[in-house]
């Protein structure tokens, strides 16, 4: 039996600061959030007791929706639009006009023991915002910035499986770091792509099928295996037609016949450790089986690991560990 441990070193964790805002318009553009400085965040929660024969028998707690304020020194000329201001022509606005729903994203950091930082993305779609009050006062010799301020109203989606979402929060600490960095590319933008908000449902649709490999059976007798990332399907002919699967969840079923499924989670991949013991030798462990293959008593072979090419013949590994890294 485990006791419950207090006071764990490792187990520090914080959260502070904020970055990374993004505004995404219902055209589907996306721009940058300069010069956001404070996003609150909460849910319209309403709890319902019920008695049973005058005692209190249970209660019930109902979401609906998102509620939260944003603070921040400037906002994207984007966002006019959003908050009821109109262009008549460039440079000129007219304000009164019907808002526009938008989606926003921005990171929340976690500082971890050791001074290692890990961090959040939150993720907003269907966001109202009304802005509140704005003071503009005459320069003195202290001048301070002009804040504005903005309740925001998260129109709720309901998607397969789930009850109404109106906020998605991915954890760096936990999520596969492949997945993350997919994710990342997909609300940021790549050197091939553009960035973009999908809806909440097809959000969840890509975290939830997305893997490193992904094994299809074609109902033909045949099955198709996919991966974006190196390190799983290797061609062992020259003619490419022949290939091995290698780090994928399989189970025996004879011999000769393997159950194959999805790398859905790290943590589904053996991992290695490498410790350098700083007098030209190091060594490789492994809790996978057949990740570390020995060859012959003085040849081996490490699948699986981080390889960066130095030179001809020479290679640097790294720990498979610290893929978020």
């Amino acid at each position: 039996m485990a006791t419950l441990v207090w006071g764990d070193p490792t187990a520090r964790f914080f959260e502070s600061g904020l970055d990374r805002g993004v505004l995404y318009l219902s055209s589907g553009k996306a721009v940058p959030w300069n010069g956001l400085t404070a996003v609150s965040s909460g849910q319209e929660q309403e709890q319902t007791v019920v008695y049973f024969d005058g005692d209190r028998s249970f209660g019930l707690v109902t979401s609906s929706g998102f509620k939260g304020s944003l603070s921040a020194v400037t906002y994207p000329d984007e966002f006019s639009s959003i908050i009821g201001y109109e262009a008549v022509r460039r440079g000129a606005l007219i304000s009164g006009q019907p808002a526009d729903t938008f989606g926003l994203s921005y990171r929340t950091f976690i500082e971890a023991p050791g001074g290692k930082q890990h961090y959040k993305i939150h993720i907003l779609c269907n966001v109202l915002a009304t802005m509140a009050d704005v003071q503009y006062a005459s320069l003195g010799s202290d001048p301070a910035l002009v804040e504005f301020e903005f309740d925001l109203t998260g129109l709720v989606e309901t998607v397969d499986g789930y009850g109404p979402v109106s906020e998605v929060v991915l954890d760096s600490r936990n999520i596969d770091p492949w997945l993350l960095e997919d994710l990342e590319e997909l609300l940021y933008g790549g050197n091939s792509s553009e960035p973009t908000l999908p809806s909440t449902q097809e959000l969840l649709d890509i975290i939830n099928n997305w893997a490193r490999v992904n094994v299809y059976d074609n109902g033909d007798g045949t099955w198709t295996a996919v991966s974006s990332r190196p390190g799983f399907i290797f061609y062992t002919t020259p003619a490419n037609d022949e290939f091995k699967i290698v780090n994928v969840n399989a189970r025996t079923i004879d011999d000769d016949t393997y159950s194959l499924s999805d790398t859905i989670d790290v943590e589904d991949v053996p991992q290695i450790k490498l410790i350098d013991h700083n007098n030209g030798l190091w060594t490789a462990m492994t809790d996978g089986d057949n990740v570390i293959k020995m060859i012959s008593d003085t040849e081996f072979e490490i699948r699986n690991v981080t390889t960066i090419f130095s030179s001809d013949g020479m290679y640097r590994i790294t720990d498979t560990v610290l893929t978020e890294e």
